[in-house]
């Protein structure tokens, strides 16, 4: 059956549900030597995995699978960044199966790693935004060092999944390395405008990283709460063709 693409999502329609995929790569990021940002290879696991598991969750996937490929040897980093994706998995409140594959062949002096999550759904969280719906952006851009050294900012799988649940919510959109900029840009060329916009305290132009915020839709009218800093955008209004 013939897929289609949602924002970095590939949606593929099943018999009775559909099947969604999501993809990321983490490069010069790790323990080694080559490496431009320093950390453990548990960290490295963790993060390549909430990417790919925030943007199953965020249209109301759950999660069955996810593959790490490391571009490293198994023993030690390969390892760590396993452990570092099963600690991510079991943070959330149902079974993931984990697989994956490391290099055997040759020795590298920089980490590398690429991760992919298949889940499945019915009725997805995707083009659900209303004619008017409230924005809010949840948790704070981050990147690089900001990265590890402000946890409490960030949207984890667990959040979004549990923001997934609420039926207020109409959407949520992980923020990348364009920001929260290029994820209104796309509200945009979906045909939406943006009104009664409140700046956040941040650029709308800086990266999240790993999709540390979200930019949340929710029913007008609707105050969203979080655990992690929540910022009122302003409102999504359909325009109407004429």
């Amino acid at each position: 059956m013939a897929g289609f693409k949602y924002r970095d999502l590939t949606i593929v329609p099943l018999s009775r549900e559909k099947m969604v995929i999501a993809a990321d790569s983490i490069g010069g990021v790790g323990p080694k030597a080559g490496d431009i940002v320093k950390t453990s290879g548990e960290i490295v696991g963790r993060y390549g995995a909430r990417v790919v598991l925030m943007e199953l969750l965020a249209v109301k996937a759950r999660p069955q699978v996810i593959s790490c490929t490391v571009s490293c040897e198994w023993e030690p980093t390969g390892k760590e960044i396993y452990q570092g994706v099963l600690a991510e998995v079991k943070t959330l409140p149902f079974a993931i199966d984990i697989t994956g594959s490391s290099e055997k062949n040759f020795t590298t002096n920089t980490t590398g790693a690429g991760f992919t999550a298949v889940g499945l759904g019915d009725e997805l969280l995707v083009n659900r935004i209303c004619e008017t719906s409230d924005l809010y952006i949840v948790g704070v851009p981050l990147v690089g060092e900001e990265v590890l050294k402000f946890p409490e900012l960030q949207a984890t799988p667990h959040l979004v999944y549990e923001l997934s649940q609420n039926n207020d919510v109409l959407e949520i959109i992980p923020c990348g390395s364009g920001g929260v900029g290029a994820e209104l840009m796309w509200l945009k060329n979906q045909g939406f405008e943006i009104e009664n916009v409140i700046a956040p305290p941040f650029s709308l132009e800086k990266s999240a990283g790993p999709g540390t915020s979200l930019l949340v839709a929710v029913k007008e009218g609707i105050e969203l709460k979080a655990a992690i800093p929540v910022h009122y955008l302003g409102k999504a209004i359909k325009v109407k063709k004429t």
